[in-house]
């Protein structure tokens, strides 16, 4: 029974984690040039902005506490998952 149950979760969380990435790119593509570079940035610039090593913010991304978009072998990071992320760890911390 268990067993049913955690596959079930799986495939829901696996539906989810795909809804989510396709509203993102959806937001993504409906941006203008200008806005979206302010909104979705690389994650050396990401990393740079909130003076973070490049590594811990791709790990964050794999982990899927932070969204981004994938272009070949580069992320773009969605820059108000990142925003959201920091001031929730800083709000466990205290």
């Amino acid at each position: 029974m268990s067993n049913t149950v955690e596959q079930d979760s799986g495939k829901s969380g696996e539906a989810l984690l795909f809804r989510r990435r396709k509203e993102l790119l959806d937001k993504y593509l409906s941006l203008i040039p200008s806005r979206r570079r302010n909104l979705f940035a690389p994650t050396t610039f990401t990393a740079e902005r909130f003076g973070i090593p490049q590594r811990t913010l791709q790990g964050w991304i794999e982990a899927g506490v932070v969204l981004a978009l994938r272009f070949g072998r580069n992320y773009k990071v969605y820059v108000p998952s990142v925003e959201e992320y920091l001031r929730g760890r800083s709000r466990s911390e205290r």
